[in-house]
């Protein structure tokens, strides 16, 4: 990814393009579940769960029925749920305690650290050891196996820089042309009911570190466009046809300008690019009384000349 200050006022407007990448990052998911300020009867009423080695396998925007939809899937190497202690532990500065499990856990995270007695407290770890399945933390009571000690992460604090960004059906805005070039100058098209779906076509290996994967490696990334489009003559449809190579731009914006100091006057948006889809699949109705739309599906490939098969263009104020 490539990020450009684009705004005539200093810091204010950003672009961000995002490509395929030759090597894929991965991510640290969590997911809270439950109610985090219940902690009567000394026990939380919530649950954390913590995907760590996560790397993105499939992105689909959709848009149908008037709504806008984006799915994520995702492969993990492992998720820390919760860590049973396996030996008794005394209150003190720096105990180390032996866990079913420290994958996963970080240093600086909190954790809950509770029995059955009830004993329950929130510490940070100071050290871990993945290998000899230990953490390190400052314990103010003691904790014993046979009361079920365990140890479960506490929610982290989320934070939003900027209000959340709204849009719809009708903000999203479909071009097509013969490159990307002229699709960029093309009037927009009406396309129902559509999808696009990118997938990075993870594999996932199990060796001898864990039970679940040990490494997810992608196997070749891939495009995939799917709507219905509504031809009102012959000559739209013809038109539409004839192009044997086509390039398509998908702009998805409400129109909300990002900083009024800007004489540019970008706007919030997320643009997508193709630059050269070929369709594989195209359904047409046989019935004498249906109406002209067609189902299209079709697969994005690599354009030698503009040196990409996809493209993300997203428009903000985050550096």
């Amino acid at each position: 990814m490539t990020s450009t200050d684009i705004g005539s006022t200093t810091g204010a407007v950003f672009r961000h393009v995002i490509t395929v990448a030759n090597s894929l990052p991965s991510l640290t998911i969590e997911q809270l579940k439950g109610d985090q300020t219940d902690t009567s009867n000394n026990r939380q009423n919530y649950m954390v769960d913590r995907a760590f080695g996560v790397m993105v396998d499939e992105l689909t925007i959709q848009g149908s029925e008037g709504i806008l939809n984006l799915a994520i899937k995702a492969k993990a190497q492992g998720i820390f749920q919760k860590a049973a202690i396996l030996a008794n532990v005394t209150s003190g500065s720096g105990v180390v305690i032996s866990v079913a499990t420290a994958e996963g856990l970080f240093i600086g995270d909190s954790l809950n650290v509770f029995d059955k007695t009830p004993q329950n407290e929130v510490v940070s770890v100071t050290a871990k050891s993945i290998a000899a399945r230990t953490v390190t933390a400052t314990l103010t009571q003691a904790h014993t196996v046979a009361n079920e000690a365990k140890i479960e992460l506490v929610p982290q604090v989320v934070s939003y820089s900027t209000p959340a960004k709204v849009a719809t059906f009708t903000h999203a805005r479909f071009q097509f042309g013969a490159d990307l070039t002229a699709a960029a100058s093309a009037n927009l098209e009406n396309v129902e009911n559509w999808e696009i779906t990118f997938k990075n076509g993870l594999e996932e290996r199990y060796g001898s570190l864990r039970a679940s994967p040990s490494v997810i490696a992608p196997k070749g990334a891939s495009c995939m466009l799917k709507y219905t489009k509504y031809f009102e003559n012959v000559e739209d449809r013809d038109r539409y046809l004839n192009q044997t190579k086509r390039s398509l731009i998908m702009t998805i914006t409400n129109d909300e300008i990002i900083a009024s100091s800007d004489t540019n006057q970008a706007k919030y948006s997320i643009k997508f690019e193709a630059s050269d889809v070929r369709f594989t699949e195209y359904d047409v109705p046989t019935g004498t009384d249906e109406l002209y739309a067609v189902s299209c599906q079709a697969e994005c490939y690599y354009d030698f000349t503009d040196g990409n098969a996809v493209r993300f263009t997203i428009q903000n104020s985050k550096v």
